[in-house]
């Protein structure tokens, strides 16, 4: 039944059930996959600044299987502030899975703002390789985007290399 709720929620773009929806996050723990899939299309459905700063909150208090549903959340809600909200909590995280899914859901957005940023992050080396390739995904977001940065080129010849092996 609370999955039930939880999609109607989402169905209605209700922001009263944020709180509900996020309890419910909490509560299913590492897990609570359907439910917990159920709850972070919901939030992106609901979107907004309520539901923005509420995932955020999550983020900075959470365990990090949290702070990767909070990933998946900003991914799917486009607005300036999922993308100065993302580059703020990236700043400060370590863990290199959720630096590289945050970084994923940076670059579905295509930002301007967030190209250097990515650029610094794949260029220092401090995400999870195995989960994510971005610098195939900031290629292709700085071509869709005409954005040059120095090695842009030499990325695209890479990527290209990598694609074809």
């Amino acid at each position: 039944m609370e999955t039930f709720a939880v999609r109607m929620a989402g169905e209605m773009h209700l922001p009263t059930a944020i709180p509900f929806i996020i309890a419910k996050l909490k509560e299913s723990g590492e897990d609570g996959e359907w439910l917990t899939e159920e709850c972070d299309t919901a939030l992106g459905k609901i979107g907004g600044d309520t539901t923005i700063a509420a995932v955020a909150d999550m983020f900075r208090q959470g365990e990090w299987y949290l702070r990767m549903d909070a990933c998946s959340v900003l991914q799917h809600i486009h607005s300036d502030l999922v993308v100065d909200t993302a580059l703020e909590l990236l700043s400060s995280e370590e863990n290199t899975t959720v630096r590289a899914f945050l970084v994923d859901g940076l670059l579905s957005h295509f930002a301007f703002d967030a190209i250097e940023p990515i650029r610094q992050i794949v260029l220092d080396g401090k995400y999870d390789k195995t989960d994510a390739d971005l610098k195939r995904g900031l290629v292709v977001a700085a071509m869709l985007m005409g954005v040059k940065f120095p090695e842009r080129e030499q990325w695209k010849a890479e990527v290209e290399q990598k694609r074809l092996e």
